[in-house]
């Protein structure tokens, strides 16, 4: 914060305050709207999708022994009362859009298949039962449709081969319930977790190896109860892969790992943690958008996370009773949730929030990438070990509007980089520089003071702009400050007290790309 005469800047604050402006222009009005409900007297629902990017809506229900479906342009049911035959509870669902195929399992150890080809019919297609006959717990396709992943009481993982309608191979090694699992977005490793609260990875692939690759105990203290793999993989280089998991647990938390794997080992390593849900809850389920930015998670309420900053966007409350679950659509403008509370809720995401949020962290880094100079970005390929690049680089002129933008056919062909690994390597530590590589950016080694011109501070906050407005008087505020102002009655200007003409607002972009471009130069300098 600057004082009223005080018109600068320390470099430590660059970031947060460029950040803070971008998410200002990212963020504005987005919210959730309640699209549809559906409720049935005395079913308690444990687990639902959405068929797709369509508007039909899949619930299953432990207490009926049950599944429901629901048009929801239309709000009315859908029976399919005659092709489900489980006969004990229905304990999860999954939906596989390659196959167009629904799957349910049951506490009866059997998995029955139907086709959703035709959504206005759906029929069964098929089944097959576990072979201890223990009850199934979670259950999942990987990203082809191929294989199924099934999780039961026996402490068993199963990999099924859907087309045979045969067991691939069994994982042996958990020593509690399984009660999570998530294919990896290539589909060669899957993770699963039990109530013991470890987490456990393996290779779908190896059809001879049953071990583990590698296991996260104590995970969660408490168990854990769901996880989902980021649909955008944190590419590899030299023979790693790293990929993003969320995990929720019975200790009230959602976390955050790095997968790292390479060579036949692997680790996870713990990146964030969420603890926004409170004490005493379970976080019931954690599903990614397709877009990778946002996570949501649900307890006693459902919370939709921004996966680069951790921070919480949106709380949607609705549901009186616990969440057992929540799924996105296929192009994440919508969400599904059911409850303890007899009901299953759609709701709308309003201005892409799924697609579009989460990036203001990726958003500012990039604006700041796209105005390196060349010098700068073989100054980077230095720091990443391929300075062997940099004449290459130098003589093509690439800056960093042009790296951002740098994939492997470009890397190939007009580059002219042979080398694959070498490819691979540049191509992942970009990904990671426009994602999570600001933390030098974000923590200067010295803190200079840099002068800052007046009118990019607020004269009521005394802050820089996040969200510029120009009022009637022709002055810009700050508009949760200039709404403050009004709100407490008064209708004159806060610099002149003159008697304002309206209090109409509008927003002043010109003004705000100005300051975004200074923040950023000065971030490139610091």
């Amino acid at each position: 914060m600057a004082s009223l005469n005080d018109f600068s800047l320390t470099t430590q604050d660059l970031w947060p305050q460029y950040e803070k402006l971008c998410k200002s222009r990212m963020q504005q009005e987005k919210s959730v709207n309640l699209k549809a409900s559906f409720e049935v007297p005395k079913v308690d629902f444990n687990s639902c999708l959405i068929i797709g990017s369509s508007n039909i809506v899949i619930a299953a229900s432990s207490s009926s022994k049950s599944l429901f479906a629901w048009n929801t342009d239309s709000q009315t049911p859908i029976d399919l009362s005659s092709i489900c035959s489980h006969k004990d509870s229905i304990t999860g669902i999954a939906y596989s859009p390659q196959l167009q195929t629904l799957a349910s399992i049951s506490g009866d150890g059997s998995i029955n298949l139907y086709d959703v080809t035709d959504i206005s019919r759906i029929e069964r297609s098929g089944g097959f039962y576990h072979p201890s006959g223990a009850a199934l717990r979670v259950c999942r396709f990987s990203p082809d449709g191929a294989l199924m992943l099934v999780g039961s009481e026996d402490e068993h993982a199963s990999l099924w081969n859907i087309k045979t309608n045969s067991i691939m191979k069994q994982f042996t090694e958990h020593t509690a319930i399984i009660f999570a699992a998530a294919f990896s977005p290539s589909g060669q490793f899957v993770v699963t977790g039990c109530s013991n609260g470890w987490l456990k990875l393996w290779d779908c692939q190896d059809e001879e190896n049953t071990e583990s690759v590698c296991t996260q105990k104590a995970s969660h203290e408490l168990g854990v109860t769901s996880c989902d793999f980021s649909p955008n993989g944190l590419g590899g280089t030299k023979g790693q892969h790293r990929l993003l998991l969320a995990s929720g647990g019975n200790d009230s938390l959602v976390k955050l790992w790095q997968v790292t794997l390479g060579h036949g080992t692997g680790s996870f390593s713990l990146w964030q943690t969420f603890a926004d849900h409170g004490t005493h809850v379970n976080v019931s389920c954690v599903t990614f958008c397709p877009s990778g930015k946002l996570l949501a998670s649900c307890a006693e309420n459902i919370r939709l996370w921004d996966v680069s900053t951790g921070t919480c966007l949106q709380v949607i409350e609705g549901h009186s009773r616990y969440l057992t679950g929540i799924g996105f659509s296929s192009d994440g403008t919508q969400l599904v949730s059911c409850s303890g509370d007899h009901s299953v809720k759609m709701w709308d995401l309003k201005n892409d929030l799924a697609c579009q949020t989460g990036a203001s962290e990726n958003l500012a880094i990039e604006n700041i990438i796209t105005q390196w100079t060349s010098e700068n970005v073989i100054n980077w390929l230095a720091e990443i070990g391929l300075g062997d690049l940099g004449h290459i680089f130098e003589s093509k002129e690439i800056t960093g509007s042009q790296l951002i933008h740098l994939n492997d056919m470009l890397l190939a062909t007009d580059l002219g980089i042979d080398e694959e690994n070498t490819r691979k390597q540049l191509l992942t530590e970009l990904q990671w520089l426009k994602s999570l590589g600001m933390s030098s950016k974000k923590c200067a080694s010295r803190s200079n003071t840099i002068a800052v011109p007046q009118e990019f501070f607020c004269p009521i906050t005394h802050d820089i702009f996040a969200e510029p407005v120009t009022c009637a008087d022709g002055n810009s505020y700050e508009l949760a400050a200039i709404k403050a102002w009004f709100l407490m009655g008064r209708t004159t200007s806060p610099l002149t007290n003159v008697e304002l003409s309206s209090m109409n607002l509008t927003p002043n972009f010109e003004l705000q790309n100005r300051i975004s471009e200074f923040l950023a130069q000065r971030l490139n300098s610091a």
